[in-house]
């Protein structure tokens, strides 16, 4: 606080000494020296007037450039909070978009499903890669009309019959790991004899909408 005081004191200090050197240079001018000389041919009465008028013109110019300096320091200022918002606001945007991508990478998967075929096909595609009997599975109900800007909401009924229970447990993790599926329901028959699972499954993902 000492120091603030300090450097505050030598500022107006400089201040004075500029206006002190400023007056007495203005004093020596040829122009001031004849406006001397006019102003006391004048009567006294005026001369006193003016003399008045000059002594609080001079006491009031330090103030008014006290004022400019103070209005000049307070639009700098202004303007600096202005950048700092603005990198606040960049740097929110910034962390909320990286926030979003992982929320993106977790909930949306990442293959673009153009349509009913493109999912049936891509589907078959990563089962028979797992050995799964693809013939035994249909897909109804297909529906992507739930759109937004960047994303789209998928249904599906995915029927099978006659499959065992690895092949179920398969399917159903394919759909979560690579579809990032939610299962909405669940029905099953079981064949006791043949040990054969039949039934279907209603399915919910997002994926990009283009």
């Amino acid at each position: 606080m000492e120091d603030m005081n300090t450097e505050n004191n030598s500022l107006f200090k400089n201040i004075d000494n500029f206006l002190f050197e400023q007056v007495s240079t203005l004093k020596k001018s040829l122009s001031v020296e004849k406006m001397t000389d006019t102003v006391r041919s004048f009567p006294e009465e005026k001369q006193i007037l003016l003399n008045q008028v000059s002594n609080i013109a001079l006491l009031l110019l330090p103030f008014l450039i006290l004022l400019i300096f103070f209005l000049f320091s307070m639009i700098k200022s202004s303007e600096l909070n202005d950048q700092k918002e603005i990198h606040n606001v960049m740097s929110l945007v910034k962390t909320n978009q990286g926030k979003l991508n992982k929320l993106t990478n977790v909930l949306v998967t990442r293959t673009i499903i153009e349509d009913k075929r493109f999912f049936v096909d891509d589907l078959n595609k990563i089962l028979e890669r797992r050995d799964f009997p693809v013939r035994k599975i249909s897909v109804d109900n297909y529906d992507d009309g739930q759109r937004g800007a960047t994303l789209k909401v998928i249904r599906a009924e995915i029927k099978f019959e006659s499959i065992a229970n690895n092949s179920l447990k398969t399917l159903l993790s394919q759909l979560q790991v690579k579809y990032k599926a939610k299962v909405l329901d669940l029905a099953i028959n079981k064949d006791t004899k043949e040990s054969r699972l039949s039934g279907s499954l209603n399915i919910e993902f997002l994926s990009k909408a283009f």
